[in-house]
């Protein structure tokens, strides 16, 4: 086994340990007591974790004498490709310790790198990692710098609220460093950052934004199968990443205005789980991207209110066709929010029942449409049922679910009309019904 059971004598120079084994991990555990040299030292002493293995290599000493607080190690120094944990309550570090993950993966638990009133930076360097381990959810985002022009990792694997912002210039640092959030966890981004112009991507996980300005000024990137939460307003670029069919791509929930917002094949956006508005400076939708659009009561209440409502901005449907169409996904709402049949939307028999009201609005002069020009707009989107009843439970297919777009004003709206099998209706109200669909599925010209 590599567990290290013995005390140690640290001078000048620090302390370091290699690990590059294959099987059974390097463990220094808490049985091992680490001793500081009396004689007082302006040198550096830090301890260095280094090797290729990446077994669960741990170090978790503990100091053999209490006196010794007052001289502990100056920095914790991460290097090589290899994995290191560190346990412990941090008690073997200077209040001022500098981490350095130069390479790797550096686990670490509640402390073990500092308390909340350390003040040392945890410096990450290109392609490292970051851990945080088993119920860990310490705060350490004010802590965090990332080298300029490096990516590194942040594997968050619960619940976690960042307080302090997100600043990486230090030193000749600048704040162009990226950063990239693995694990299950919730991220919470609760302050605005300082100097952060990398760009943040969101791999796996949750990020939840609750302050403008959180994501810093670069590139926010919604990995697939990964979710970002903005509930303050952003000016950055989003791009939300496809893969396959939705909903297998990223997701993006903003209740407040982001900025330009790119929408990949198999992505998908919304408001959220309450109805409202989805305000973007401008959208590009790749076909096989899905729009959410929650309905709860269209005759009382107004859009943003009974249900929800797009405001595109700048509208960029080049990346969609008529055979890889943009899908509208219809979801009942019994209240402003809670899911369930609709709560005033019914299902009305003839031409009664023909409904139309609006889904959003653009920018009529900024509308790319791609090799699309030639087609109707309408065709470029299809509609996906599944979560929708009206009131009183009915379903509807389809098929019988309309996009309009007003090229002149930049109005957008839906039409629904009843299914004529579920209401016997006549010839010449079904004639009635389909004209009704063939008028909204034609592009107003200006």
């Amino acid at each position: 086994p590599g567990t290290f059971t013995r005390n140690f004598l640290v001078r000048d120079g620090g302390a370091g340990f290699h690990s590059n084994r294959l099987v059974d991990p390097f463990v220094i555990n808490a049985a091992d007591q680490i001793d500081f040299d009396d004689a007082g030292s302006a040198n550096p002493r830090p301890l260095t974790l280094s090797g290729t293995s990446t077994l669960a290599n741990t170090y978790n000493g503990d100091l053999l004498d209490n006196a010794d607080a007052s001289r502990a190690f100056s920095a914790i120094v991460k290097n090589g490709v290899g994995q290191w944990i560190v346990e412990g309550a941090g008690a073997t570090l200077a209040p001022d310790a500098e981490v350095n993950v130069n390479g790797g993966v550096l686990g670490f638990y509640l402390n073990a790198l500092g308390t909340s009133a350390s003040t040392g930076g945890i410096n990450l360097a290109n392609n490292s990692t970051l851990r945080w381990e088993a119920t860990n959810n310490q705060d350490l985002g004010a802590r965090l710098k990332v080298l300029d022009g490096a990516s590194a990792t942040i594997q968050v694997e619960n619940n976690t609220t960042f307080s302090g912002g997100l600043d990486f210039a230090a030193g000749a640092n600048t704040g162009t460093g990226a950063l990239v959030k693995t694990g299950a966890g919730n991220l919470v981004l609760a302050a605005a950052a300082g100097a952060f112009s990398g760009g943040f991507t969101v791999a796996q996980g949750t990020v939840t934004v609750n302050q403008t300005g959180a994501l810093g000024t670069g590139t926010a990137t919604v990995g697939s199968g990964a979710t970002m939460v903005v509930n303050n307003a952003v000016t950055n670029n989003i791009v939300v990443s496809g893969a396959g069919m939705a909903p297998s791509g990223g997701q993006l929930v903003a209740s407040a205005a982001v900025g330009n917002v790119t929408v990949g094949s198999g992505a998908t956006i919304g408001r959220g789980p309450t109805i409202g508005s989805f305000t973007a400076t401008g959208m590009t939708v790749a076909g096989g991207a899905r729009l959410e659009f929650k309905i709860w009561d269209i005759n009382t209440q107004v859009a943003g209110v009974g249900y929800d409502q797009y405001a595109f901005g700048n509208l960029d449907l080049s990346g969609a066709s008529v055979t890889n169409k943009v899908v509208i996904k219809l979801i009942s709402m019994s209240s402003a929010s809670t899911l369930g049949a609709a709560g005033n939307l019914s299902l009305l028999q003839g031409v009664e029942g023909i409904q139309t009201f609006s889904f959003g609005s653009f920018n009529t002069g900024s509308l790319n449409l791609g090799a699309n020009n030639s087609a109707n707009i309408s065709d470029l989107f299809t509609f996906d049922t599944s979560q929708f009843t009206y009131t009183g439970g009915a379903a509807s297919a389809a098929s019988l679910w309309a996009i309009d777009f007003d090229t002149t004003n930049g109005a957008i709206t839906l039409t629904a009309v009843p299914e004529p099998s579920t209401y016997g209706l006549g010839l010449g109200a079904l004639a009635l019904a389909a004209a009704a669909i063939r008028r909204r599925r034609q592009t107003k010209k200006a």
